[in-house]
C-alpha cells in the first residue's frame, strides 16, 4: 500500500474581505480545528494578526504543544508598519516597494506588521528547534539585505513573477548545495511565472521539476489554484481548481506535477494554497457561504482538495 502524503491548510488561505474576524480573532488552535475537519492533516503559520498574537502571548512550552502547526511562511510585506499607516497606504494606494508597478494590496491589512510577524516565526522555530520546522522564504532583498528577516532552516520559494527573479532549477540547486537555504518549495503557480524581461526560468517544468526532485532539494509543495490576484492569463489556475473540486481530473497539468512529486518522494507536503475567494471564483461556494461562522461548505470543498491531492 503506497504511503498517504501529507496535505497542509495555509493561515491565508482562509483570509477574504469578507470574514474580516478570521484573520483577526481566530488564533491557532482554531486554525488547526478547521484544518483538521477540513481533511488536512496539519497546518502552515502565516502572519495574519490573530494568529501572530496568540503566538506572542504563548509561552515556548505551550507552542512546542501545538504539533500540528509544521512550518512557517514570511507572508507579509516588509515594508508594512502600524496599522493605522497601513490602512493610509492602502486608502492613499500608495506604491507597494515589494511590486512596485502595484499599489498596496488591501489584503496587507490581514498580515501583523513584519516585526511582529518575524518575532512570531523566530519563537516557533525556537520552540520546536528540535523538529525540521521549515520557513519559506523569498529571493529577494532590499538594499543588500533580506527585508523578511533570516531564520535557521529556510526553503526558498520560487518566484519570478513578483521578485524578478531569473534562477533556473540548477541556480536553485547550486543556491542549496551551497548552504544559502535548507531547500526550496515548488509553487504550481509561481514556478510557471515570468520575470519582468519575460522570461520564464523554470518552463518546461517537465524539464526544471524532475531535475530539482532528483537533486532532493523540493522539501515542500504549494498547490496553489483558483488564484485572483495579481493573474497571469498564461497559467490556468482557475481551470486547475474546477478540476480538483468540481469534476475531478487528475490528468491536468496540475494533476501530473503532483503525481511526479509523489513518486519521486512522498513524503513531501503539499500545501493548500486555495483560498475562499478563489472557491467564490470558481463557483465552488457562494459569497453567502463566507457568512456560515464555521465556513460549513467551505470545509467540504477543501476536503474535496485535500482528497483530490492524496488520490492522484
Amino acid at each position: 500500500m503506497s504511503q498517504e502524503v501529507e496535505v497542509r491548510l495555509p493561515y491565508s488561505a482562509l483570509g477574504t474581505p469578507f470574514r474580516p474576524d478570521i484573520p483577526l480573532l481566530w488564533n491557532n488552535q482554531r486554525f488547526i480545528d478547521w484544518a483538521e475537519a477540513a481533511g488536512c492533516n496539519n497546518v502552515e503559520f502565516h502572519g495574519l494578526r490573530g494568529a501572530v498574537r496568540d503566538i506572542l502571548h504563548k509561552t515556548p512550552r505551550e507552542i512546542a504543544a501545538m504539533t500540528q502547526i509544521r512550518s512557517g511562511h514570511v507572508l507579509f510585506n516588509p515594508f508594512s508598519s502600524s496599522l493605522p499607516e497601513t490602512l493610509w497606504a492602502v486608502l492613499s494606494g500608495k506604491q507597494d516597494p515589494i511590486r512596485p508597478k502595484e499599489k498596496f494590496n488591501p489584503l496587507v491589512l490581514a498580515f501583523a506588521e513584519g516585526p511582529r510577524t518575524s518575532l512570531a516565526l523566530h519563537k516557533l522555530e525556537n520552540a520546536k528547534a528540535s523538529e525540521d520546522f521549515f520557513i519559506v522564504v523569498y529571493p529577494y532583498k532590499s538594499t543588500r539585505r533580506n527585508p523578511f528577516g533570516t531564520y535557521r532552516k529556510t526553503l526558498i520559494q520560487t518566484h519570478p513573477e513578483a521578485f524578478n527573479d531569473a534562477s533556473d532549477a540548477q541556480d536553485f540547486i547550486a543556491d542549496i548545495n551551497a548552504g544559502r537555504s535548507t531547500g526550496m518549495v515548488w509553487d504550481t503557480y509561481q514556478a510557471l511565472g515570468a520575470t519582468d524581461s519575460g522570461l520564464r526560468p523554470l518552463q518546461p517544468w517537465e524539464e526544471s521539476l524532475p531535475k530539482l526532485l532528483e537533486a532532493g532539494v523540493v522539501k515542500e509543495v504549494h498547490i496553489q489554484a483558483g488564484r485572483t490576484v495579481y493573474i497571469d492569463c498564461t497559467i490556468p489556475s482557475m481551470t486547475w481548481l474546477r478540476n480538483m473540486a468540481g469534476t475531478p481530473n487528475h490528468n491536468t497539468e496540475l494533476g501530473k506535477m503532483i503525481r511526479m512529486v509523489k513518486a519521486s518522494n512522498p513524503k513531501i507536503p503539499f500545501v493548500v494554497e486555495v483560498t475562499l475567494d478563489g472557491l467564490v471564483a470558481a463557483r465552488l461556494i457562494n459569497k453567502t457561504d463566507l457568512l456560515d461562522p464555521n465556513l460549513g461548505k467551505a470545509k467540504k470543498v477543501y476536503r474535496a482538495l485535500a482528497d483530490f491531492i492524496k488520490l492522484v
